[in-house]
């Protein structure tokens, strides 16, 4: 009979390792092939550990029918192999540097699990592996050994590649070292469970070699991804503008070689393609722009997003290599297809240390930045756009308006852009809804009661939301407003949003005073 202890402890070990599997699920990165199975090994070791536990309360208690016990050990045998099968995935996915031939090891894999499969087939006719006797007891035949031996074999290869990966990582990273540890506490304690059979060994084993890989290679990937997050941008995966302020830090305080390169980038029409085909539009423009930017230049140096639409890269190359880097550039950027109806287009200044031995990092940035700028604005300029007249003329068109703001008419509710600070005060209407707003502006006395009538009439809420549903493409209604002590003509008027649609109407509200 089985000491109870035995499927007590299995029982333990399968909840503890649930519990590790629960918390490392929570941080499990689904795109790393090591996470994943990693993942698997632990389900995997979970249920050995609960069959084993199994095995062991059949063994332990007495009964009338050995079929349960006889299925118990039927599964053990297979989980030995099974697990040991997807303990070698782990470590082939944790190797770096895989052996070669790699189909061939997976076939010897397949083929040692096809064989104990067999065996356990064979023996459910014939006892050839084990049987049940009549008295409960477990009574091992001569090809039990063969069982271990498919285990082993197993171990065998696991032990190889690891070694290939060692000697192929020269040592740089000590966390291979936990291979050999994890590798070795299933295989020691496999010897033990031949020689005892009725104690969990086994369990111990994969237990102790599940933790190994949690502490020091699990714990230790997270960390890394950690620190890879603080360091990247989410939308682009691109180094972010932390880590850009720590790599000028750095160059600061070093000499900086001639075959460095800095470039000031920007991507084109953002802003437009936010505004007429929405942010999905434009964040797809800038994960476009930031794979042509990796694809081009991360295989010189690193790339950086440092705003919505700003970027750097610090590159090392040769004054011919740059040339063919900026072909490549503009290459990747005229054969770039989306989903949108846009093209992509990035503004670039590159400046060269070779340029300049003397030109101190920041200047090189400074005119890096006038370059990107120079080529942006003769990339509107060739579209017929000029850009610094643009905002002239925004600034000076919102100077003529008192108040801006944008609202939401079918919410009843509004942001403000622009406004005198002392009309936002109950004595003047303030309130927090747009239409509460403008009537309690009106009744309060700050629209002449020669208008006050039509301006209540035309600014009450159904009648501004239907007049754009009837698809009038311009609100405006003109008053004399109460100003300085004087009621002067003033016109108020709204205009559709980018973004307005019937069902959600959002519209600029402005107001001027008309002399």
């Amino acid at each position: 009979m089985i000491n109870p202890l035995y499927y007590i402890t299995n029982i333990v070990f399968a909840a503890v390792l649930l519990i590790v599997y629960l918390h490392d699920s929570t941080f499990e990165d689904k795109s790393n092939s090591r996470s994943r199975s990693y993942g698997r090994l632990l389900k995997c070791v979970i249920f050995f550990c609960i069959q084993d536990a199994a095995w062991g309360f059949f063994g332990s208690v007495p009964l009338y029918n050995g079929i349960p016990f006889f299925i118990s050990s039927t599964v053990f045998h297979l989980s030995t192999v099974t697990t040991a099968a997807f303990w070698m995935i782990y470590v082939i996915n944790y190797a770096e540097h895989k052996p070669k031939h790699m189909k061939l090891w997976k076939s010897l894999l397949a083929l040692v699990c096809f064989l104990q499969l067999s065996l356990l087939v064979v023996n459910l006719f014939v006892p050839i592996v084990f049987r049940i006797s009549p008295g409960g007891e477990y009574v091992t035949y001569d090809y039990r050994p063969y069982c271990f031996i498919n285990q082993y074999a197993i171990f065998m290869m696991i032990a190889l590649i690891s070694i290939y990966a060692y000697i192929k990582n020269s040592g740089k990273d000590s966390s291979y070292s936990a291979i050999f540890i994890f590798v070795l506490a299933p295989v020691v304690c496999g010897i033990f469970q031949y020689c005892f059979p009725e104690a969990p060994f086994y369990s111990i084993g994969y237990f102790i070699g599940s933790m190994i890989i949690h502490v020091y290679v699990t714990l230790d990937d997270r960390e890394q991804l950690l620190i890879q997050n603080a360091s990247t941008d989410e939308l682009t995966g691109l180094w972010n503008r932390k880590s850009y302020e720590e790599e000028i830090m750095n160059l600061r305080d070093s000499e900086i070689p001639e075959s460095f390169v800095f470039i000031s980038m920007d991507v084109n029409e953002l802003k437009s393609t936010n505004d007429n085909l929405g942010h999905n539009a434009g964040d797809e423009l800038i994960i476009a722009a930031a794979d042509c930017m990796k694809r081009c230049f991360g295989g010189y140096g690193r790339v950086y997003r440092t705003g919505g639409d700003e970027f750097c890269a610090m590159i090392y190359c040769s004054s011919d290599t740059l040339e063919e880097i900026k072909t490549d550039f503009e290459n990747s950027q005229l054969d770039w297809k989306g989903s949108f109806d846009v093209n992509l287009s990035i503004s670039a200044g590159f400046v060269k240390k070779s340029e300049d031995q003397n030109l101190p990092l920041d200047e090189m940035i400074l005119r890096a930045d006038r370059r990107m700028y120079s080529s942006k604005n003769d990339f509107y300029n060739s579209k017929g756009i000029d850009r610094w007249g643009q905002q002239e003329a925004y600034k000076a068109l919102c100077g003529s308006y008192t108040k801006i703001l944008k609202a939401d008419l079918t919410e009843d509710n509004y942001l403000i852009i622009k406004m005198p600070g002392e009309e936002k005060n109950e004595e003047m209407g303030f309130r927090p809804k747009l239409f509460d707003w403008i009537k309690e502006f009106a009744v309060s006395g700050h629209v002449h009661e020669g208008d006050l009538e039509i301006f209540l009439r035309k600014t009450h809420p159904d009648f501004v939301r239907n007049f754009f549903l009837e698809g009038y493409p311009v609100f405006y209604v003109h008053y004399r407003r109460l100003i300085g002590g004087e009621f002067k003509k003033a016109m108020m008027e709204m205009v559709p949003a980018p973004e307005f649609t019937p069902e959600h109407q959002i519209v600029f509200l402005f107001v001027k005073n008309v002399n």
